[in-house]
């Protein structure tokens, strides 16, 4: 393409480094982040994903938290590239932190952000965050079966939740579920 006059843009470029990450050609996706820098093309949010994913896989996660750190603007899938990224090579404490300083930064998490929290409670040593994360979740599910009227998942939820943590919280969430049967 560069031969060829073609201009380059951001979709190319994070084509190629995901292609890098998922073929284990890191040295490719180095020279491209490389180039990047060189001809300071700009970092846009997908870009600086692509760059996170493509360092956390292979495990250079210092570098990988580099570039999240120089992005001047953060969603919720660069999150999740970083937060995944501790997960998958052992860091569960790392990733309950940045899963915190998401909460604080006002972005909202998702089902990945979730499976990655919940991959990283296995390597913690901070089980009471993990407890806390999977109550939340649980809470959240209990809402959703609530508002769709779908009782029998919410009671599997409402079993869950209480056997992890005994609070009213929990039973008020249940009578709001068994409120939208009798309602309908």
């Amino acid at each position: 393409m560069q031969l060829a006059g073609v201009e380059l843009d951001e979709a190319v470029f994070a084509s190629i480094l995901c292609a890098s990450a998922n073929l284990g050609a890191l040295e490719t996706g180095i020279w491209v982040h490389r180039y990047l820098d060189r001809v300071e093309f700009p970092r846009s949010v997908r870009l600086g994903t692509a760059l996170i994913d493509m360092y956390a896989k292979w495990g250079h996660l210092d570098l990988a938290e580099n570039v999240f750190e120089e992005m001047p603007q953060r969603d919720t899938v660069c999150w999740n590239a970083m937060i995944s990224g501790w997960a998958m090579h052992g860091n569960g404490d790392r990733a309950l932190q940045m899963f915190s300083e998401m909460e604080k930064a006002g972005i909202r998490p998702d089902d990945i952000t979730f499976i990655a929290v919940f991959t990283a409670c296995g390597y913690s040593a901070m089980a009471y965050e993990g407890l806390r994360v999977f109550s939340i979740l649980w809470r959240a599910l209990m809402s959703a079966c609530s508002s769709h009227g779908n009782i029998r998942l919410g009671e599997v939820a409402a079993e869950k939740l209480l056997e992890l943590v005994c609070h009213s919280g929990a039973y008020v969430l249940l009578s709001n579920l068994y409120s939208t049967f009798w309602r309908t």
